[in-house]
C-alpha cells in the first residue's frame, strides 16, 4: 500500500455529527483529515492547502447562506464531493457522491468506496476560490527573463487570477510573469504567479496555456474585474 496520505476536507457545523464522521474515518489509517465547521471557515482557511475529496454534512449546507451555497457548488467542479447525514437511526450514514446515489451500496459501503474510488487516486489539489469566466481578451505578457511584452490573449479570468495563452517559452510552476490587459482602460502591469500550466495546440502553432493567480491588484482595476464578472462591460 502507499504511503501517501488521501487528504480529505470534512465540514460539518454540528458538534455530534461531526465527532461521529470523524469516529467513521478514523478506520482509515490513509486518510489525512481536516475539519471545519463551515463552508465560510473553509474558504477563509483553505489557501495554500491540498484536498484529494471534501466531505460536507447536509446540514450544513441546508444551513448556509447564499455565497457559501455558491461556493459549495464551484466545488463539486474541482473534487470528488460527498453529501452525508447522519441516519436518524444515529450509527448509520445516508449519504450522496457527486450529486448522485450510488447505487448497490449503503452507508459506510458508501464511504469506503467514496475513499477507495473516488478520492485515493486524486493527487491533492488547490481550492479555487473564485470562480472564473470565460471571455476573450487581448494582453501583453512578460516574463521575468524577458526585456519587451509579447501579444497574446486571455481566456478565462476572475477575481483571483486569470488563464492565457503563452508563445512557446518554458515557464516554469512559481515563476513570476506581468500581464496588462489591453482591453481595459488601467494599463497597469499586473504581478502575477505561475500556478500551472497546460500544452496545447492552435492554429498548427504550439502553445501553452497559463494558469496565473493575481498577485496585487490596484483598486482601478479590482474595480473594472469586478465589472466584467458582473457583465457590466463587454469588452
Amino acid at each position: 500500500m502507499s504511503d501517501r496520505k488521501i487528504m480529505i476536507a470534512l465540514i460539518s457545523m454540528l458538534d455530534e455529527e461531526r465527532k461521529f464522521y470523524q469516529m467513521l474515518l478514523d478506520k482509515y489509517p490513509e486518510v489525512k483529515l481536516e475539519t471545519y465547521l463551515s463552508l465560510n471557515q473553509f474558504k477563509k482557511e483553505c489557501p495554500g492547502k491540498h484536498y484529494s475529496g471534501v466531505i460536507i454534512d447536509m446540514f450544513t449546507i441546508v444551513s448556509a447562506s447564499m455565497e457559501e451555497k455558491d461556493f459549495f457548488f464551484s466545488l463539486q467542479k474541482g473534487f470528488p464531493l460527498m453529501q452525508i447525514r447522519r441516519s436518524l437511526e444515529g450509527d448509520d450514514i445516508n449519504c450522496l457522491v457527486n450529486q448522485k446515489r450510488v447505487e448497490g451500496l449503503k452507508g459506510a459501503e458508501i464511504l469506503e468506496n467514496f475513499i477507495q474510488n473516488n478520492c485515493k487516486n486524486i493527487n491533492p489539489r488547490g481550492v479555487r476560490i473564485y470562480e472564473r469566466k470565460r471571455m476573450l481578451l487581448q494582453i501583453h505578457l512578460l516574463f521575468e527573463s524577458q526585456e519587451n511584452p509579447v501579444p497574446t490573449q486571455l481566456i478565462d479570468i476572475s477575481e483571483g487570477g486569470c488563464f492565457v495563452l503563452a508563445p512557446s517559452h518554458e515557464p516554469k510552476q512559481e515563476d513570476r510573469v506581468w500581464i496588462t490587459i489591453d482591453d481595459l482602460k488601467e494599463k497597469n502591469p499586473i504581478p502575477c504567479v505561475i500556478k500551472w500550466r497546460k500544452n496545447m495546440e492552435a492554429a498548427n502553432s504550439h502553445l501553452i496555456g497559463l494558469g496565473t493567480q493575481f498577485e496585487k491588484l490596484g483598486p482601478e482595476l479590482q474595480k473594472e474585474i469586478i465589472n466584467i464578472l458582473k457583465g457590466n462591460i463587454n469588452p
